[in-house]
């Protein structure tokens, strides 16, 4: 699919990309979505239930509050995170650029090329602490819609096959946003919670388990933060994800749980 934002040639950095259909296929703002679906509800994104979709929480232990999404579907994780975006204008394509140059910086290869969603990049990085040489498949796509942006990482088979790819593209693809009223700074992370009924945070309950971030293992790929003005940082997958997109920690990050479940 060609980024009709691309057709007349280069575009300035806060132009919006998204798909020209995006307001009737998706991703979806809270205003455009079906009222009577059922949805698993996230407070800044929610799901539509699907059989063997497995729905994990990442939480800053710090300060309990959820970060990140990850999606295990069908081989593949995706890692969704919506940010607060400005009325008129976008962030992927400048984030995109910052990525590229975050994972060039340490040592990876990146491409971009056009997706499902517009331009996406496909990323090769070096794993921490790992052999030499070992890296790690991972594409980063996003979606600038009204008032936000939604990024996701997809590892595992998503990254690498193209029949995988279109199946875990439809999961982000039916995700809706929900950016509500509140005034945000562009790049501050909306508020994402755990669905009704879940444990809390730190909490176990039957289905929902808290759990150590080591869990999410290999399919981390970004560490979702950000912030500011400054690229968002591709890290090893212990590491934790902040709550605002693009600015890299400098500091020893915090411990961080996740909460899993499965939908379906």
């Amino acid at each position: 699919m060609t980024d009709p934002l691309l057709a007349d040639g280069p575009l300035p950095d806060d132009a919006k990309s998204a798909p020209a259909d995006r307001a009737e296929s998706g991703p979806l703002d809270e205003s455009e979505a079906n009222a009577v679906r059922p949805y698993v509800d996230l407070g800044g994104v929610k799901l539509v239930p699907r059989t063997d979709l497995q729905l994990r929480l990442e939480v800053d232990e710090s300060s309990k509050r959820v970060v990140a999404v990850s999606i295990d579907y069908s081989g593949s994780t995706l890692q969704v995170q919506p940010f607060a975006a400005p009325r008129s204008s976008g962030l992927w394509h400048e984030i995109r650029a910052q990525i590229a140059e975050q994972v060039r910086s340490q040592g990876g290869e990146v491409t971009e090329r056009e997706g499902a969603f517009g331009p996406e990049l496909v990323a090769r990085i070096p794993v921490s602490g790992g052999e030499s040489g070992t890296t790690r498949l991972a594409r980063f796509i996003g979606v600038d819609g009204p008032r936000w942006f939604l990024r996701g990482v997809v590892a595992g088979q998503g990254a690498a096959d193209a029949t995988a790819a279109e199946a875990i593209d439809d999961v982000f693809r039916s995700i809706v946003v929900v950016r509500g009223t509140t005034p945000m700074p562009p790049r501050d992370l909306i508020p994402l919670h755990v669905p009704q009924g879940a444990a809390a945070p730190g909490a176990t309950s039957r289905g929902h388990r808290a759990r150590r971030h080591r869990t999410l293992g290999r399919s981390r790929a970004l560490d979702g933060s950000g912030g500011g003005e400054l690229p968002a940082r591709v890290r090893d997958q212990r590491r934790v994800a902040r709550r605002t997109a693009g600015e890299p920690s400098r500091a020893s990050p915090p411990h961080r749980r996740h909460h899993g479940a499965a939908h379906g």
